[in-house]
């Protein structure tokens, strides 16, 4: 297949990798490891709100100011505390035995599963020798997280917002993707993900061509009209790069 695309980048959470099970399964299945119940529910309102929380006090995941390692274990320990109903008090050492599980778990398929067509999208790709990249809003874990997944090998480059200081949607991050790839303004660059603000939008707003995943073009549909470059998942973009032949300028 002749192609003209330069490169194309993927997010990750959500549109190469999906979670195994909500954070509060995750983080219930922890504590009952070392003995403590609590309610899945609860543990994931917990979380949803304390990662507000942290991700307003020290954004990106703490880089530049508290490291990701602390800001996890804050995250970890502010649930864990709120929804502890057993006897006692939680220690610091059994914080340390939650925090450490957990960081375990989300280093491997424990905690992550690929999302459907992954791995046939990005070998097709690869094997017709496009550049790939990974632009994503992670800590400096995603690196070891892609070998894990066997995804690794298949990137040019990885770029986390932790790492680099640049968090979607700013067009600093997609910028440094083109210097990256050693891309012109001519040629035709494609982001994949699953977040209407943070990859489609992002991506079309810095000149370049963009597919959403439908999981997150459901909550934003009104504020979309290409509803041909919706998928459902990687097997239907796989097939709809096949049937285009590389696609074209969305703005032609």
């Amino acid at each position: 297949m002749s192609c003209r695309f330069k490169l194309i980048t993927f997010d990750v959470t959500g549109t190469l990798l999906r979670f195994r099970r909500t954070a509060g399964e995750q983080y219930v299945e922890t504590g009952k490891k070392f003995g403590h119940v609590l309610n899945a529910n609860e543990v994931q309102n917990s979380f949803v709100k304390h990662y507000k929380v942290y991700d307003r006090a020290y954004p990106n995941f703490g880089s530049g100011s508290i490291g990701w390692q602390q800001w996890w274990r804050n995250v970890v320990s502010s649930c864990f505390i709120e929804t502890y109903n057993g006897p006692g008090q939680l220690s610091e050492s059994d914080i340390d035995k939650f925090f450490n599980d957990l960081i375990k778990s989300y280093s491997d398929n424990t905690g992550w599963k690929l999302a459907e067509g992954a791995t046939e999208l990005l070998e097709m790709l690869h094997s017709r020798n496009i550049m790939l990249g990974v632009v994503s809003n992670f800590d400096a874990r995603l690196h070891n997280l892609l070998k894990e997944m066997k995804l690794y090998h298949y990137f040019k480059f990885v770029i986390t917002s932790y790492e680099s200081g640049l968090v979607k949607p700013d067009p600093k991050i997609f910028k440094l993707a083109e210097s990256l790839a050693s891309s012109s303004p001519s040629d035709i660059k494609i982001h994949i993900g699953d977040n209407f603000d943070l990859d489609y939008k992002a991506a079309l707003d810095v000149g370049w061509n963009a597919l959403l995943i439908s999981h997150a073009f459901g909550k934003n549909e009104s504020e979309n009209d290409s509803s041909d470059l919706i998928f459902s998942d990687l097997n239907s973009v796989r097939r709809f790069l096949l049937r285009s032949d590389c696609l074209k300028s969305q703005n032609n």
